[in-house]
């Protein structure tokens, strides 16, 4: 058995074996200790009972946080059992498939349906980045991670400093008046997803909340209420109903989810390069300050932005709705839009 006195110093200079693993134990913190493998990771370790508990991998976790965490075991006799990946992510996901969206709960699903570990404590990094491959999964796990911190099933998250290593790329496109022309005489057919995209340009929503309607959402015949479940940011969105939403409502029974197949048959007709649904939300945006039909605040309001224009404070003590100004809006922006995309002959 080595010992020595394990300093910060020490740590660095530690030789790594040529093979398998060599462990040293602190000569003031007798069942303390640190383990070297041959590929160079360095990992804490409290042996208690014979049995070897992970506390964590440096530099991710201090010597100071190590030896904090071994005291604080050893003082409440809590030496969790080698944690199974699967196990810790089905507990996970049971929690987040009643706060997130179907799509969103798919996608995190998804990435970390890819951990392989056998044991969960001692997820590196490298481990992470290895399942990653967009912004979106990088910050899915991230979260995921800080959940695990926050139950105390891992001490640090190995993300925690960690920056995401994948560019934003943001789309800029806004689609001209010719080609909202052509969308809207290509969509004259009024199909489920037809109604779809018309919908999306005459109000600025996302996808999933236009796919997800429900009739059950219309309020006093007067307003579309968006349960919180289906908004980006998991709060209730409401809009006024006007007469031109009311008319391009879908008559669907169950989500829309052909939308892709739905979209490559609408872009064989239209010939319309390079452009996405959620562009439409972008255009919608850019045509309210082009045709100066109201204030920025009011355009946040009806796409649901939390951030913006309006301060944090502002949002506080300002908990006026803005439904009168918002009708206003729309029905004077559906007006001009009209007017643009079916002119008198």
């Amino acid at each position: 058995m080595t010992r020595k006195l394990l300093t910060e110093q020490t740590i660095r200079s530690l030789p790594v074996p040529s093979q398998g693993q060599l462990a040293y134990w602190d000569a003031t913190f007798k069942t303390f200790g640190i383990r070297v493998s041959c590929g160079g990771s360095k990992t804490f370790v409290l042996k208690h009972q014979n049995r070897l508990h992970t506390l964590g991998r440096y530099p991710i976790i201090s010597l100071k946080d190590a030896r904090s965490e071994a005291r604080r075991r050893l003082s409440t006799q809590h030496f969790p059992e080698r944690l199974n990946p699967q196990s810790v992510i089905k507990d996970y996901l049971a929690i987040k498939a009643r706060e997130t969206r179907s799509s969103s709960f798919k996608h995190t699903e998804r990435v970390l349906s890819k951990f392989t570990l056998t044991d969960f404590s001692k997820i590196t990094a490298r481990d992470v980045l290895g399942i990653t491959k967009t912004r979106l999964d990088f910050a899915l796990t991230k979260a995921f991670l800080t959940w695990c911190v926050g139950t105390q099933l891992i001490l640090r998250s190995p993300l925690e400093g960690v920056k995401c290593p994948f560019k934003a790329t943001q789309r800029a496109r806004v689609l001209t008046d010719d080609e909202l022309q052509l969308l809207w005489a290509t969509t004259a057919p009024l199909t489920d997803f037809h109604r779809i995209v018309r919908l999306l340009l005459l109000t600025g929503q996302r996808l999933t909340q236009i796919t997800h309607f429900e009739n059950s959402w219309i309020r006093y015949d007067a307003l579309l209420e968006f349960p919180a479940v289906i908004m980006k940011n998991n709060q209730v969105h409401v809009i006024p109903l006007t007469d031109e939403i009311r008319r391009h409502l879908p008559s669907f029974k169950k989500p829309f989810t052909n939308q892709s197949t739905a979209k490559k048959q609408l872009d064989a007709e239209l010939q319309i390069p390079h452009w996405t649904l959620h562009d439409l939300r972008r255009t919608f945006s850019t045509k309210m300050s082009e045709w100066e039909i109201c204030p920025i605040d009011i355009t946040e309001a009806i796409l649901s932005h939390t951030t913006g224009s309006r301060s944090q404070i502002q949002r506080i003590y300002d908990r006026h709705n803005r439904m009168s100004q918002i009708h206003r809006a729309l029905k004077k922006y559906h007006r001009r839009l009209l007017a643009l995309v079916e002119p008198p002959a």
